[in-house]
Formats: structure tokens, sequence, C-alpha cells
């Protein structure tokens, strides 16, 4: 009797380790489509020195709400 319910629930743990393996191998995928859709809508920029830049605000980075009139940029900058 006791053997039994040995191997029952030795077949529960595979079973319970096996579920929890495709979960991580498609949180995995999951992970790797965001991160290929986030890169999509990234535009990669290159400086150089000497060229005049503008910086988003705080509030603009963090999607802040302000007033109408606040400033967007700071800035320029020289690089």
């Amino acid at each position: 009797m006791t053997l039994r319910r040995e191997e029952e629930r030795n077949d529960v743990a595979e079973i319970i380790e096996e579920e929890r393996d495709k979960a991580e191998t498609e949180l995995l995928k999951h992970h790797r489509r965001l991160t290929l859709s986030y890169e999509k809508m990234v535009r990669p920029r290159m400086f150089r020195e000497g060229e005049m830049v503008l910086k988003a605000t705080e509030a603009v980075m963090r999607k802040q709400h302000t007033s109408k009139w606040a400033p967007n940029w700071e800035g320029p900058y020289i690089i």
C-alpha cells in the first residue's frame, strides 16, 4: 500500500516538474517576443561631437501629466 502511494507521489512530482519546465519555457518565449517588439520601436541614434541635442524632461520620460505650457525639452546641449 505505501509503495503504491510513493509511486503516485513520484508520478505527481514528475508531472509538476514537467509543467514547471513548460511554464518556464513559455515565459522565456514571451520575454523574447516582448524584447523583439520593443527593439522594433527603438531607433538607434548616432551623435557626433559638436552636435546640439535636446533632452526630454523627467516628466516626459516618466509620462507624467504636466501643465499645458510646461517645457517638454531641456537644452540645447552640445556633445
